[in-house]
């Protein structure tokens, strides 16, 4: 976990806690110039968006060193846990409206800016669980299952938002949270808005992750080459 740790603050994530940063910055110039505490929920946001990226690095870890396979089951499952909450910032958008005296560009740009971080984490980590899976099998089946977490993610980002589940009622209110589920699978004509908020979401999420994915790896691959 420790080396974990210094490997998430090194240099490497340089450009990314500068993005985290900025929006921290914006909240910090809201806070003080008004009496408000909107945008504060950010903070905790963000907090949870960087849990999947963490794990996914121990994960990454823990299987370069040939750790104990049931470590590395539980380090994946608490990664498919938590990893909605990166994407989950975005639906934060719902929030933006005029406020007061604060311009509606000023908190455009700060909830963009959370959301955006939060993608950036949560991206990241799918990255590193992606390419396990694909040293696992191959590079086919690595992706498939990045779709499928992608989907997964969704689904949890509508119970958070609409229903306001959280990743740790799965372990102090699972029986609840499995009716709920269960009810979205048995009677899926009953949840047409539910279905389609994944779909959509999904879908838009799959296609900005692989294109950011395919242009980091193409420029990795043109950058060996010069």
């Amino acid at each position: 976990m420790i080396n974990t740790l210094k490997q998430l603050f090194s240099r490497r994530f340089g450009l990314m806690f500068a993005s985290l940063a900025f929006t921290v910055f914006m909240l910090i110039i809201r806070l003080s110039l008004t009496d408000s505490i909107f945008g504060l929920f950010l903070v905790w946001n963000l907090f949870l968006a960087g849990i999947p990226l963490f794990l996914a690095m121990w994960l990454r870890q823990i299987r370069g060193e040939r750790g104990n396979p049931l470590v590395q089951m539980l380090l994946f499952i608490a990664w498919l846990l938590f990893f909605p909450n990166a994407m989950y910032i975005v639906t934060d958008l719902f929030h933006l409206k005029t406020r007061g005296m604060v311009p509606l560009w000023f908190d455009t740009i700060l909830l963009f800016s959370g959301a955006w971080n939060g993608l950036l984490l949560g991206f990241k980590s799918l990255s590193i669980v992606q390419q396990i899976f694909t040293e696992m099998f191959n590079k086919t089946i690595g992706a498939l299952l990045a779709v499928g977490f992608m989907f997964l993610a969704g689904y949890g980002i509508f119970l958070g938002r609409y229903i306001r589940w959280n990743s740790w009622d799965v372990v102090s209110n699972p029986v609840s949270l499995a009716a709920d589920i269960a009810g979205h699978l048995l009677r899926p004509h009953h949840h047409l808005y539910m279905y389609g908020f994944v779909l959509l979401f999904s879908s838009f999420m799959c296609l900005a992750y692989f294109a950011m994915h395919r242009s980091l790896v193409v420029e990795a691959y043109d950058a060996k080459r010069e």
